[in-house]
């Protein structure tokens, strides 16, 4: 969730890789354990071809929920 809305959900959503090939991927570069979240978004990008556009700034909460498991919130800061 960003902006307070569902920006995306995984129900009808063309990912650009499936969740097999992400996964082997990401394991090539490094070691998955037990526990690890893997969270996949839009490319960069997406939000300047909304109209309006749309971008994140410092003080937004981008949220991710997996059912029965519980939310991870995040809020956005200025890069230093």
């Amino acid at each position: 969730m960003v902006f307070a809305r569902a920006s995306t959900t995984t129900r009808g959503i063309r990912a650009m890789f499936g969740v097999a090939r992400t996964i082997a991927l990401l394991s090539e570069a490094m070691t998955l354990e037990a526990g690890d979240v893997l969270v996949m978004g839009t490319p960069s990008g997406v939000g300047y071809g909304r109209k309006p556009p749309v971008y994140m700034k410092a003080g937004d909460v981008c949220e991710v929920t997996i059912e029965r498991i519980g939310t991870l919130r995040n809020t956005v800061v200025d890069e230093m």
